[in-house]
């Protein structure tokens, strides 16, 4: 399912006075969205700022390649997880390095071409036990390619069919795990409760608009009460509504062993 064009236009028009950037990503290639680009170039016109997050391995043609740097992106993530073909398809199964460093290598020159400083193009790493060796290989290849950014972004683990993804793929090295665990192990068991104050306000500013037009508290929601509801017919409306305020307040409330419960009762 793809979010349908006329609904996010009359939300942008609805929005403009308030939006800063959006971020054009959520559980899926970005890039599979037929009008992503054409989205892009409607917010910039508003002088919005736009993001968006790319595996890259699709074929792009010429005319796509164009429009990325001349649609208005401001920022531009390319995900590669190697600097090898056995490295980056350890987690981008399927993925073909060659084709992702071509389009990247493209969008580069017809950035020179059109003499644009955007999009500016971030490489981005998702760090694992399989590729923790190699990320200082994977900046050279950012900066031969003409990245003006590389950043390295901490795996976030979970239970997947029984498979311990703690063990498997997140690194050896604790400055590379997103999670603390005991005796430094990883382990889905061994997760380590951190003793934090709570700081999230997405469900206050930063909220997701789902593909199906439902708003929603962030990216990683999948319970009912975190669902502010359809804003297809107004976003306004939505966002204002008594029980959208209640929803905010009671999560405002929540304390911190119910947001980051043990592993064994996580939701998330």
């Amino acid at each position: 399912m793809h979010l349908d064009y006329p609904v996010f236009c009359r939300m942008v028009d609805e929005l403009r006075d308030s939006l800063l950037f959006m971020l054009f990503w959520d559980w899926g290639e970005p890039f599979l969205h037929p009008r992503l680009l054409d989205m892009i170039e409607y917010v910039n016109r508003s002088q919005i700022m736009s993001v968006t997050s790319t595996n890259l391995s699709m074929k792009l043609n010429d005319r796509t390649i164009e429009k990325i740097v001349t649609c208005g992106l401001s920022h531009l993530i390319i995900c590669i997880e190697g600097a090898t073909q056995e490295v980056h398809e350890s987690y981008r199964r399927g993925s073909q390095l060659n084709i992702v460093l071509d389009n990247f290598k493209r969008i580069v020159a017809a950035k020179n071409r059109f003499n644009s400083p955007y999009p500016m193009i971030e490489i981005r790493t998702l760090a694992t036990r399989q590729n923790e060796t190699h990320l200082s290989q994977l900046l050279d290849l950012a900066s031969d390619y003409g990245a003006q950014m590389y950043s390295v972004k901490t795996f976030r683990p979970f239970d997947y069919r029984g498979h311990n993804l703690d063990q498997h793929v997140v690194p050896t090295n604790k400055l590379l795990a997103r999670y603390k665990y005991k005796n430094d192990v990883p382990s889905s068991a061994g997760r380590l409760l951190e003793e934090m104050k709570f700081n999230c306000g997405k469900p206050f500013y930063a909220p997701t608009l789902n593909s199906d037009g439902n708003l929603a508290f962030c990216s990683y929601v999948d319970q009912p009460e975190e669902i502010f509801g359809d804003i297809r017919e107004s976003f306004s409306k939505v966002w204002d509504q008594g029980s959208s305020r209640l929803k905010r307040m009671d999560f405002g409330r929540l304390p911190l062993i119910k947001l980051f419960p043990p592993v064994d009762q996580a939701r998330f």
